[in-house]
């Protein structure tokens, strides 16, 4: 079961502002927020391993083919829960097919 976000727990959250507060000790004066370089403040290991290998790390290339298809799924679900929603089949195929070729485009540009 899918679980929604109401929109004035959204701007509660939006507008909350940081948690920084809640570990003093950690916060830099200069930025107001935590930074840390110690990664015993982390309780999981998991974590620990992951935040150590730096903010540049990326756990595996992407290939295109693999971004297109992640978008297609997407979208494919997308088209199809409106669809079902509307009560039609198949009007928005098109449309899938250009949102696919404009972003085909956009990240075979840079």
């Amino acid at each position: 079961m899918k679980k929604y976000v109401h929109a004035s727990q959204f701007n509660k959250i939006i507008h909350s502002g940081c948690a920084c507060f809640r570990f003093p000790s950690f916060v830099d004066s200069h930025h107001g927020h935590v930074i840390f370089a110690n990664l015993n403040i982390l309780s999981r290991p998991s974590l620990i391993e992951l935040f150590s290998k730096g903010t540049k790390f990326r756990s595996g290339f992407l290939s295109m083919l693999s971004i297109d298809e992640a978008i297609d799924k997407g979208l494919k679900k997308f088209v199809n829960k409106q669809e079902e929603l509307l009560g039609v089949q198949g009007i928005l195929s098109e449309w899938k097919a250009k949102v696919l070729l404009f972003v085909q485009k956009r990240t075979r540009a840079s």
